[in-house]
């Protein structure tokens, strides 16, 4: 399986078609692609999801660039911090972490309820209708309009007591979970 959240460059897009075409690859997921934003429409409909180079464009991630900034800042100029990026709102719905007749259905759907990547799969994959002079403009507005999304550690989620493995690997991704349930086993 082959994820890349990094740079586009960091993966020849040819020979990655070729290992896909081959099949010696069970799966592959891109965030990020060669020569963006005229990427290779013939590799996207090769993958099995493909985002347009969206992982750092959550609501959270980006507050925590500005956060990083505001420092800076208020670092060089001498001046005082009275903001710290905590006090934004939490989210209270999505992500319930209620345990399921299977863990990883559980896992999935609290998973799925904060965040669907097929959402954003399906817009990129719109690009093949796209003339190709248009295709890097939509490529950017995708980037440009993004919609407002929260990062996992903005759920708060409360998994069934009984439920100590969902509850730790929900807290490993960065789910808020009740510490009880995390520190118990």
């Amino acid at each position: 399986m082959l994820v890349n959240t990094s740079r586009g460059a960091v993966v020849d897009g040819g020979a990655l078609k070729k290992v896909l075409n081959e099949g010696r690859l069970a799966g592959c997921v891109l965030d990020v692609w060669e020569n963006e934003p005229a990427i290779d429409v013939e590799l996207l409909e090769r993958v099995d999801i493909g985002t347009p180079h969206i992982a750092g464009y959550s609501f959270d991630g980006k507050v925590k660039g500005l956060q990083q900034v505001y420092e800076q800042v208020c670092e060089h100029f001498g001046f005082s911090r009275d903001w710290d990026g905590e006090t934004l709102p939490k989210q209270t719905s999505g992500g319930s972490g209620a345990a399921g007749p299977d863990a990883v259905v559980s896992l999935r759907e609290t998973i799925g309820s904060a965040y669907d990547i097929m959402v954003d799969d399906k817009a990129l994959r719109h690009i093949t209708h796209s003339d190709p002079e248009a295709r890097s403009r939509y490529f950017d507005s995708l980037r440009r309009d993004y919609r407002i999304r929260r990062e996992f550690s903005a759920f708060q989620v409360r998994p069934q007591e009984s439920d100590l493995v969902l509850a730790q690997t929900l807290d490993a991704l960065g789910f808020r979970v009740e510490a009880s349930l995390v520190n118990e086993a």
